[in-house]
């Protein structure tokens, strides 16, 4: 099917049969492409080829860190002419639905924070494969009772196409990274109960955040990035006032771990949060 960029096309998997779609494109022209399927909640399990004219692969898609099954990618054409866009189910199943965007679209996985104080304003940028250009934006999130999520749109300055991202509120306090705290004697301040943000720049990186507890206080931390569009999956670590570990989140199938722990003594405490394969950005 000949398509013209910029695109959306709404499709159907008819499983053995492949979809094709072709369009042209300039010498250094970048193209954005984004496959929705899983996070629309639609059995569909995307592979993406992209061809040139002679039917060679260029480019090949499948699962994305943040946006799990859903493919995403980057496309620079290396010359004039017209290319193809291949698109299968991995599976081979029929009656699955896809929507893919196709263009000069920012990509974005999450905001930058996750998680803003409700009721509060707030600069929030954004994070991802592609956003150049995508300026942050200043949010006035409205008072709730309990977390909310809120959907905000990502517009690069230089395109009318725009990404998307999920925003967490919460009416608990937020302490965001300030600063790299990657020694104990960096940890920044926070409070129980409350939120904790970072980002995990390089690999390997650590966050610490320090608080004070009373002895046999429950305290329960859940990790969220996954349903946050964040590829991370964490690993958290609590240590005492001496810098010995006295628990860490169990090793599962959960992509959003817990760490549950009761204090053992009045004191300071410190969280510190990891990528469980030690992977940044």
């Amino acid at each position: 099917q000949e398509v013209q960029l910029p695109i959306g096309i709404d499709g159907h998997c008819d499983g053995t049969t492949f979809d094709y779609y072709r369009f042209t494109a300039k010498a250094g022209q970048r193209i954005a492409g984004d496959v929705l399927a899983t996070r629309l909640g639609w059995d569909f399990d995307p592979v993406v080829r992209l061809l040139d004219a002679a039917g060679n692969e260029v480019l090949r898609a499948d699962d994305d860190a943040a946006t799990g099954a859903d493919p995403r990618f980057v496309f620079t054409a290396p010359a004039d002419g017209q290319y193809v866009l291949e698109l299968r189910d991995n599976r081979y199943k029929a009656g699955g639905r896809y929507r893919v965007r196709l263009g000069d679209l920012p990509l974005v996985s999450t905001t930058s924070p996750v998680a803003v104080a409700a009721g509060a304003a707030s600069q929030v940028g954004f994070a991802g494969p592609l956003t150049e250009g995508v300026a942050p934006l200043t949010i006035l999130t409205p008072l709730a009772s309990s977390r909310q999520t809120i959907d905000l749109s990502a517009r690069a300055t230089s395109s009318q196409n725009a990404s998307f991202a999920t925003l967490f509120a919460s009416d608990l306090p937020v302490f965001g990274e300030t600063a790299p705290a990657d020694k104990p004697d960096e940890a920044i301040a926070a409070a129980i109960p409350g939120v904790v943000t970072g980002t995990l720049e390089a690999a390997k990186d650590r966050d610490l955040f320090q608080f004070t507890a009373t002895k046999g206080t429950p305290v329960s931390f859940r990790s969220i990035t996954r349903s946050a569009g964040s590829g991370a999956i964490l690993m958290l670590r609590l240590m005492n006032a001496a810098g010995a570990q006295v628990a860490e989140s169990p090793i599962g199938d959960s992509d959003e771990p817990v760490l549950q722990f009761t204090i053992p003594e009045d004191g300071a405490y410190k969280l510190s949060v990891q990528e469980l394969a030690g992977r940044g950005g």
